[in-house]
């Protein structure tokens, strides 16, 4: 069964004794299939009472609604082919409800009301009374963030490995054209002794290197030494 459809299930067990709320509802639903309802009378009512935000809610949901199972993608839709319709379900959402959604028109004549941002889909559940379907919702948005939060440490790690390495390989390559040349015996001590450090310890990061200099100097001071080399190397040519 759908993510929608658990939560159609479950909205339909909410009643309200309001008779506002049961007329909102039910002309919410009708909106969403087309038909000509009075649309300022059921602004008045959502205006009016906050119990009457929820209804529209439940009313256009059961109607024409879809919300993508968060595992996928975050959307909430509402359609309709009504243009006048849509613009009518569009205001108020926006402007008497709060949310953001936008509109578009699909090749099949249908219009789309839609929501993507996450957050706003989490209010739109809470304000369906969708408990169990919001408890859901939100363990999953909590799990992609973490999932997210690793790929984009992994993604950035793994950058920067690649530049160590790209980096790595042209102080190496500048070490042994020197060393070739004979010109890594002439180089002052404290760029010899980083040379030869380099040379022994490919893979190392700027920043263990510093610590096995016999001075005292930082990860940006090897850094520069190392530079220097490479520079160096290059005016041979």
């Amino acid at each position: 069964m759908s993510f929608s459809q658990n939560i159609k299930d479950e909205i339909l067990n909410v009643k309200s004794n309001r008779k506002c709320c049961s007329k909102v509802q039910r002309d919410a639903e009708l909106l969403t299939e087309n038909e000509d309802i009075n649309i300022q009378e059921l602004k008045r009512y959502i205006k009016k009472n906050n119990c009457c935000k929820k209804a529209f809610l439940r009313g256009i949901f059961l109607g024409s609604g879809c919300i993508v199972d968060p595992n996928t993608d975050y959307h909430f839709e509402i359609t309709t082919k009504s243009k006048k319709n849509a613009n009518a379900l569009l205001d108020i959402l926006n402007n008497l409800i709060g949310f953001e959604a936008k509109l578009l028109k699909r090749n099949n004549n249908l219009y789309v009301i839609y929501i993507k941002d996450s957050d706003q889909i989490s209010m739109a559940i809470s304000y369906l009374g969708a408990n169990k379907a919001l408890l859901t919702y939100e363990n999953i948005r909590v799990e992609r963030s973490i999932k997210n939060n690793i790929n984009r440490n992994i993604n950035c790690e793994t950058a920067n490995m690649s530049k160590t390495i790209t980096a790595a390989y042209k102080q190496i390559k500048a070490i042994e054209k020197l060393e070739k040349e004979g010109k890594l015996e002439r180089l002052p001590a404290q760029l010899k002794d980083i040379a030869l450090l380099r040379k022994k310890h490919p893979d190392m990061s700027l920043e263990d290197l510093s610590k096995l200099c016999n001075d005292k100097i930082t990860k940006s001071g090897v850094n520069h030494r190392l530079k220097k080399i490479i520079d160096i190397a290059n005016n041979l040519d």
